[in-house]
């Protein structure tokens, strides 16, 4: 009112949405649902991946010459003709004509064979076939949910077929939706497949915000975790007698996922974190010793502890820092990122107390960095002491003079040391039989 003594003016100032790239994961999958090629499909159960999940074909024929069984299906299989994938074989009798996970090379549309050196008779039941994939992804669900339901999770088909087919389609996949997802958490076939380490080497820079959750086992580690020694590479060997219906790395996959930093969610270390229906692996002192020197994690029991759980045992990347580490800079990247555009978008569109490049602008936006750092050492992702630094204004526009024009502004820098946990600890004990009287 034009009479009025006091008139208020109100500017608006929005917080910034949190970004949630630290709790996208997915699970790769090849044929294993009936979705298309390229489908991100969210599931926050397990009974979510059941509409999805690929359906067996009936088996029309089956028939064993010279090691070699012939299939018929009674629908097409999506397998190029020449190329050879895992599937699975169930429900035929004899029994020994069935695989959980078998290599067939299609021969045609609706025709298949695979390898087989004894002949198990002549078949007197059809079963079906579907691809091993399907069983696969199931157990990573199993896994995965039996930890808790705190956080959704992906699966992301890439269609059937070979898992070098698969490491290309997701090299493509990922240069298209660069951080969309966090975690990939890969078929087992793709531990020896030649390509794969090219695909986890391009994501291990330091600014990379990609991780890649490969499992090996007793057989194959010695040989091929050598070729995944980046930041970017998780590595797990699963148990002699894993089920089925597990898969070991899942446990690992959604304590990491299920994380959300604050003051009263702090972030603890992970190479001792409790993992849920994971098979513990019998290993030998030497391989254990194989295993801390490849930065291979395992599944291990708390019985030192005196603790019936089963837990992790590593934490660490293919590089040998702590996922940990890596982990508390990613979310210093990430909100960083968000908190200061956050301050130049809404300093833009306030007349109250607009930002300008001037001394007292660079001090906001210090200020604004360093409380993202303070955030990081109260949610337990940093030591305390991270700071960050800002050249004045004068001295920056002294030697920078362009700059200034253009509203760019290169001055600010932070320092901080991740959180650490412990991993041996050494009691040093002396006895003695001297007893002195008072």
């Amino acid at each position: 009112m034009a009479n009025d003594i006091v008139s208020i003016n109100v500017s608006t100032q929005f917080a910034p949405i949190p970004n949630n790239l630290q709790k996208t994961g997915a699970f790769v999958s090849q044929g294993g649902t009936s979705t298309s090629q390229g489908t991100l499909t969210l599931l926050t159960q397990t009974s979510d991946l059941t509409p999805v999940l690929a359906q067996a074909i009936a088996i029309t024929t089956m028939t064993w010459a010279s090691n070699l069984v012939s299939v018929t299906l009674a629908s097409p299989h999506g397998i190029t003709t020449g190329e050879t994938v895992s599937w699975t074989i169930q429900g035929v009798v004899p029994t020994g004509y069935n695989s959980a996970s078998i290599a067939v090379t299609a021969t045609g549309p609706n025709t298949f064979t695979y390898p087989l050196s004894i002949d198990p008779g002549t078949v007197t039941t059809q079963g079906q076939a579907l691809p091993a994939s399907a069983s696969e992804i199931q157990a990573m669900a199993n896994t995965y949910f039996a930890q808790g339901s705190g956080n959704a999770v992906y699966v992301l088909e890439l269609g059937i077929g070979n898992p070098g087919d698969g490491v290309t389609y997701l090299t493509s996949w990922i240069a298209s939706n660069l951080n969309r997802i966090y975690g990939f958490m890969v078929p087992r076939s793709w531990a020896t497949e030649p390509s794969y380490p090219a695909l986890v080497s391009a994501q291990a820079g330091n600014t990379a915000l990609t991780y890649f959750f490969t499992t090996f086992n007793a057989s194959n580690y010695a040989a091929n975790v050598p070729n995944f020694q980046f930041k970017s590479a998780f590595n797990f060997i699963e148990g002699q007698t894993v089920p089925a219906t597990e898969f070991s790395v899942a446990s690992v996959f959604y304590t990491i996922l299920n994380r959300s930093p604050s003051n009263v969610n702090k972030v603890p270390p992970l190479q001792y974190a409790f993992l849920v229906g994971v098979t513990v692996g019998t290993w030998t002192g030497a391989q254990r010793a194989a295993f801390k020197s490849l930065y291979l994690n395992y599944a291990d029991t708390g019985a030192e502890g005196g603790i019936t759980n089963t837990i992790l045992k590593g934490g660490v990347l293919g590089s040998s820092l702590f996922f940990n580490f890596w982990y508390a800079t990613d979310w210093v990247i990430i909100n960083m990122h968000v908190q200061l555009a956050n301050a130049i978008i809404n300093g833009s569109n306030t007349t109250v107390n607009p930002l300008y490049y001037n001394q007292q602008g660079i001090d906001r936006l210090q200020a604004v960095a360093q409380g993202v750092m303070n955030s990081g050492v109260a949610f337990g992702l940093l030591l305390a002491g991270a700071s960050v630094s800002a050249v004045d204004f004068v001295t920056y526009t002294t030697n920078n003079p362009s700059d200034y024009a253009d509203g760019e502004y290169d001055g600010l820098s932070g320092s901080a040391i991740p959180q650490n946990g412990f991993t041996h600890i050494t009691f040093n004990l002396v006895v003695s039989d001297l007893v002195t009287g008072s």
